[in-house]
């Protein structure tokens, strides 16, 4: 199934200027994802019953205009595919019939217990089913450039808040603190495009992370989420 999830954008989720955050955005993506699980039934009580949860590896994500402080926005969501230990989760977000937003993302199915993938059950893969249309982003990892490249970058404390129920932090966070590194540094246009690739948990225990930006030309920015010389997650951003 394609569950469609309608909002109408909050105070809270803007910006100065009353546009929709990016952050926001993904936070929206989020809950989307969320409500389609309960929908089908891969609910918190499932999660926890059976120790099994989903991990986002990857994720992409196209904003091709930003919607204003009250306008109702539509997203789409569905199942690109699960197959092994993995699945597939694309988004598309409208304003009025204007596509504005899409996104692709690339999840683990992991048991909770051990911290390790696992295969996805025929049960679950029922659930959710799966819809063959594709948003045409591409998620595959590109090599990035050596740490030690990257001059710009800003501490970012991990706030309790910034947790979530995986005891890790919140996939919109990461965007959330990016943006703030980017305008700490006089970068102050808006995303265009984000992808991102997560190869560590950031915990409450690390008490802050550093991210570390370079730029690539113009618009286009690589970044780091790091610890010393531990990386935890990395990808580019392109600006408008």
């Amino acid at each position: 199934m394609i569950y469609e999830f309608k909002y109408s954008v909050n105070y809270r989720d803007v910006d100065q200027h009353r546009f929709l955050r990016s952050d926001s955005l993904v936070s929206l993506l989020q809950e989307a994802a969320i409500l389609h699980s309960e929908l089908v039934g891969f609910d918190a009580d499932y999660m926890f019953k059976h120790n099994v949860a989903w991990m986002l590896n990857r994720f992409a994500l196209v904003i091709h205009d930003y919607p204003f402080l009250r306008d109702e926005i539509t997203i789409k969501t569905w199942s690109r595919g699960l197959k092994s230990f993995k699945a597939f989760r694309d988004f598309e977000v409208f304003n009025k019939d204007k596509l504005i937003a899409n996104a692709t993302s690339y999840w683990f199915f992991i048991d909770t217990r051990r911290k390790r993938v696992t295969k996805v059950p025929e049960e679950v893969q029922k659930m959710y089913g799966y819809h063959d249309i594709s948003t045409d982003i591409s998620i595959d990892d590109s090599e990035p450039p050596h740490l030690e490249d990257f001059f710009m970058d800003k501490q970012q404390v991990i706030r309790y808040s910034d947790i979530d129920s995986n005891g890790h932090l919140n996939n919109v966070i990461y965007l959330n603190m990016l943006e703030d590194t980017l305008k700490g540094h006089g970068i102050m246009k808006k995303i265009k495009e984000y992808y991102i690739s997560f190869k560590k948990e950031i915990t409450y225990d690390l008490v802050s992370i550093n991210v570390s930006i370079m730029q690539a030309d113009q618009n286009r920015y690589f970044f780091h989420f790091n610890k010393e010389e531990e990386i935890y997650a990395e990808g580019v951003v392109n600006l408008f």
